[in-house]
């Protein structure tokens, strides 16, 4: 290289390395990187890993080398004194990891086609939005695209010195071996793609004389092999009992002409029509030069790219038993772009060489344009704030909009992995109505019924959606959908503004395709303040309401059971919408495990309301009290007294409802 090739090289590495570190630590946590995260925390050991996957492989499907970087990188961390661990701290090896594959970009394009080829495509990398997506999280992918890309430079050096006679240095075997081992345990499909390449490469090397003699091809296969020997105890699981899908079968999808769109959008320049085609129409002009090249080029190019056609047939194939993502491809994103390199290269030296001066200077212009495009779209990645779900927003706006012993519930179990497992909210409780996982729980467990139960007894519990489609739309045709409006006054949406605007620009990385993923940035939150239940009553076509104050402490105990929970004193609001006294039974069911208590009610003017009632321990017992009702609001204190004997006394409140009675005469 010159001084000025030089230069371009060390100024797209620093950019690369700026896009992926920018930030790192903005976006939230996606759930896959909770769930790793929080493994590579439970090992004891820092190989220990390995044993642990190899255990559950054939329902994870998941390889070790992820929990190990992991480990090795949170060594020492106490989640129970320090919190979860960082997000920039968490991420920062696989970026780190994410920046080498350029200079292993470079190198291989440089192989086949020169320095400029090689610059283009380390640009093409540097600034590519799906590169530089996932270099930034805590996951398999940058380490899937950075050794894949290794593997083909190394093993390209191996083929060439045996085509031309040589015996391969110790040098690009122990890299080869050494890629090729982390390539098999950084993710599955690494399989397929090694897999494909040894056979590509194995009948390459049959072919040719040079290689044919019976020593030589030895220990080719040897070195090629030798890797395979590494991942054995996986292979052997694999290959003895099969693949067991674990995954959702809704999301699988046979191959066809809208995954080719998704698969060369999301790893070139965008799915819009005027991104795609000059995508395809680049890489189109990479194989046409590539195959018009030099005898050894081209030899060497057929290698790559019939190597990619079965490594993607063989993906494709694996659509039958696994779920479609895009990402499970990228181990061949590195062949994309070296041969888009190669095809932005070859046509600027062809306008150079027959167009006007004026048109050739235009290729400036135009390479200006895609730079800005692809570095635009690259720094909307460092300003996303969700990965999937936006946890952070979502504690923030649960921390600030919640009062102190606030509830907000969620559609089932699983959804508080992100919020408040690793986003705490302090002072705020996370609900969800019961554990369930199937069509058949949602009827059994009556789910429905329970969520809209909690809202009715507690009516200022916020319902958070991850994925709104109608509130409690139920799973089976036995329920019908209870519209948010009836138990809700507010609604709000958090979105991730640069997640959508990458969806608008069809430059979204994630997820298998634009439209069905175009919303996971959104968050619905359905909730009602204390000024709102008068509204809310109105709604309803009631005029007697209640909510509980904000001295209550909420509790969810082993049989799926919602409590609001106090020791001494706390408040109970009754209301009234309507302009004139209204006449209301005022229910409220309780306990006080283990030995009851006696509880005093004290209403306007501290006048008791109810005077040292006996609430059982052993059962759910019902309170009921008649009051007149003016129009507003008026404020029940209760006073928890131990029964005689007993030291102290907590009551739990499982409900309470105010309806209207006819005035007694």
């Amino acid at each position: 290289m010159n001084a000025k090739q030089k230069t371009i090289f060390w100024a797209l590495l620093v950019a690369g390395l700026i896009f992926r570190l920018l930030d790192l630590g903005r976006a939230s946590f996606q759930i896959d990187e909770v769930n790793v995260v929080q493994f590579a925390l439970q090992e004891k050991g820092l190989f220990t890993a390995y044993g642990t996957e190899l255990q559950r492989f054939l329902f994870m499907h998941r390889l070790p080398l992820l929990m190990i970087v992991l480990k090795a990188v949170l060594w020492g961390h106490d989640v129970a004194t320090s919190g979860f661990p960082s997000e920039f701290l968490a991420r920062l090896p696989f970026t780190l990891i994410g920046v080498a594959s350029l200079p292993l970009v470079f190198a291989l394009t440089r192989r086949l086609a020169g320095v400029k080829a090689a610059l283009w495509a380390m640009a093409l990398t540097a600034l590519s939005p799906f590169h530089v997506y996932y270099s930034r999280e805590a996951y398999d992918y940058s380490m899937l695209i950075c050794f894949s890309t290794g593997v083909l430079w190394a093993g390209l050096r191996i083929f060439d010195a045996a085509r031309e006679g040589r015996k391969p240095s110790l040098r690009d075997i122990a890299a080869y071996g050494v890629l090729s081992v982390l390539l098999l345990y950084a993710h599955l499909s690494g399989l397929v793609f090694l897999a494909s390449w040894c056979a590509v490469l194995g009948v390459a090397l049959l072919a040719n004389p040079q290689t044919r003699t019976p020593n030589r091809l030895l220990s080719l296969v040897a070195i090629l092999g030798a890797p395979f020997l590494f991942f054995l105890p996986f292979l052997l699981k694999l290959l003895g009992k099969g693949w067991v899908d674990s995954d959702a079968s809704a999301s699988v999808r046979r191959i066809s002409s809208s995954i080719l769109k998704d698969l060369l959008g999301r790893m070139g320049w965008g799915e819009a029509w005027w991104a795609l085609l000059p995508f395809i129409a680049v890489l189109g002009w990479g194989v046409y030069s590539l195959l018009r090249a030099q005898t050894n080029t081209k030899r060497t190019a057929r290698l790559l790219l019939v190597h990619l056609a079965i490594s993607f047939a063989l993906q494709a194939y694996l659509l039958r038993v696994a779920r479609f993502e895009i990402r499970y491809f990228a181990a061949s994103m590195p062949i994309l772009l070296v041969v888009a390199g190669v095809g932005i290269a070859s046509l600027s030296e062809k306008i150079v060489e027959r167009a006007p001066r004026i048109l050739a200077s235009l290729r400036y212009a135009l390479a200006a344009v895609l730079l800005a495009w692809l570095g635009y779209n690259s720094w909307l990645v460092t300003q996303l704030e969700c990965r999937g779900s936006n946890f952070k927003e979502l504690a923030r706006w649960v921390q600030s909009h919640l009062p102190e012993n606030g509830i907000y519930c969620f559609w089932n179990g699983y959804e508080l992995r992100g919020v408040p497992s690793v986003y705490p909210t302090p002072g705020r409780s996370a609900t969800f109505p019961v554990t369930w996982s199937s069509a058949e729980d949602y009827r059994r467990l009556q789910v429905q019924e329970r969520m809209v139960s909690l809202f009715q007894r507690f009516p200022t519990t916020a319902y958070v959606e991850y994925w709104p489609t109608d509130l409690l739309d139920p799973l089976t045709p036995f329920n019908k959908p209870v519209p948010r409006s009836d138990l809700f006054v507010n609604q709000v949406w958090l979105t991730d503004p640069a997640f959508q605007k990458m969806v608008k620009l069809k430059t979204q990385p994630t997820g298998d395709t634009q439209w069905q993923n175009r919303y996971i940035d959104h968050i619905l939150i359905s909730y009602n303040r204390p000024e709102d239940m008068a509204e809310l009553a109105r709604k309803q076509g009631r005029a007697l309401y209640h909510y509980f104050g904000a001295d209550w402490h909420y509790v969810k105990d082993r049989g799926m059971n919602d409590w609001l929970v106090t020791r001494q004193f706390a408040t109970l609001i009754i209301g009234n919408a309507s302009t004139s006294n209204q006449s209301g039974r005022i229910a409220i069911q309780a306990m006080a495990p283990p030995n009851g208590c006696r509880l005093t009610i004290y209403g306007p003017d501290n006048q008791r309301v109810a005077d040292r009632v006996e609430i059982p321990g052993d059962r759910v017992g019902e309170l009921a009290i008649n009051a007149l009702v003016a129009p507003g609001e008026m404020k029940l204190t209760f006073e928890v007294l131990p029964s005689p004997k007993q030291m102290d006394a907590t009551l739990y409140v499982h409900g309470a409802s105010v309806s209207r009675v006819a005035p007694q005469n």
